[in-house]
């Protein structure tokens, strides 16, 4: 884990994406382009140089040929040139991209290196992101005010490792059981983050706060209160916004059987998610799908 620091404007735009899987066929660069133009431009009414971006790894894909889900027709490239192509693919984002994570596929080729490390030095080195950060598997990062440094809040960033599953055929109460799974998964791991945000299940998920009122009294009468989120203290778990970050993999292609065909998996939504903050607070997180 890391605690990072960003100076930032109060207005921006937090781009939260992940699971590219580059070396696979499944990798749509298709909608990697469309995610990148979108980067680029202006977005819920502020320029493209207030949008700014974390990834939550699973950048390459990195099998290994001994792993029961390799197969020639999908993995393509060597781990060393899958780096290369992540690292000229995510320069796209310039000095928006703030953090890059450490996923399982990366960590799974521990023994020969730290390949998340690995494209990260080289976006630094080689394609001179200046603000760019290392966050190995999971950061905890403090946004603050551009002039005074006042925190403007606390974001817990992991690629994760659980997966998120419900069952239900009602589709609402399957998305009601995804985001409490989500919210069960994070809530305790940063008691003071109004952000908490996890990649790795492939799922689009956004869960935002919810205030619950209460009663006190001042002695004479009964007041009514509403739980709130104070920054730089315990932000109660139902006031924080809770997302899953979605992927630009697909499950399902034409001429091959894929891993998910043969685990008899779902398919997937392709997308990302924005958190839009205004006046240093967030207002909004999108799920934005890659059609």
């Amino acid at each position: 884990m890391r605690l990072l620091k960003f100076r930032m404007p109060e207005d921006f735009n937090l781009f939260l994406f992940g699971d590219l899987h580059i070396g696979s066929i499944l990798f749509s660069r298709k909608k990697w382009e469309a995610f990148v133009n979108q980067f680029q431009s202006s977005y819920a009414g502020l320029p493209a140089d207030r949008n700014y971006a974390v990834c939550h790894g699973d950048v390459i894909e990195a099998i290994r040929v001994d792993d029961p889900r390799y197969d020639p027709r999908v993995h393509k490239n060597f781990p060393l040139e899958q780096v290369q192509d992540a690292a000229e693919l995510l320069s796209q984002l310039g000095d928006g991209l703030l953090v890059v994570l450490q996923g399982n596929h990366e960590l799974a080729l521990w023994r020969s290196g730290d390949w998340g490390m690995e494209i990260v030095n080289r976006l630094k080195e080689k394609h001179r992101l200046r603000r760019v950060e290392y966050g190995t598997l999971t950061a905890k990062i403090s946004y603050l005010r551009h002039r005074g440094r006042r925190l403007l809040f606390k974001h817990y960033a992991t690629h994760g490792r659980r997966l998120i599953r419900s069952y239900a055929d009602d589709p609402e109460r399957r998305e009601s059981n995804e985001k409490l799974i989500l919210k069960r998964h994070l809530k305790n791991m940063a008691g003071d983050a109004l952000l908490m945000s996890k990649g790795h299940t492939h799922k689009l998920i956004v869960a935002e706060p919810k205030k619950r009122l209460y009663l006190i009294d001042d002695g004479e009468r009964i007041v009514h209160r509403y739980t709130e989120a104070r920054q730089g203290d315990f932000i109660p778990e139902d006031m924080r916004w809770y997302v899953n970050t979605g992927t630009f993999q697909k499950a399902f292609v034409l001429g091959v059987s894929t891993y998910a065909e043969r685990m008899e998996m779902e398919p997937v939504i392709l997308g990302y998610a924005v958190a839009r903050v205004r006046e240093g607070k967030i207002i909004g997180v999108d799920k934005v799908y890659l059609e």
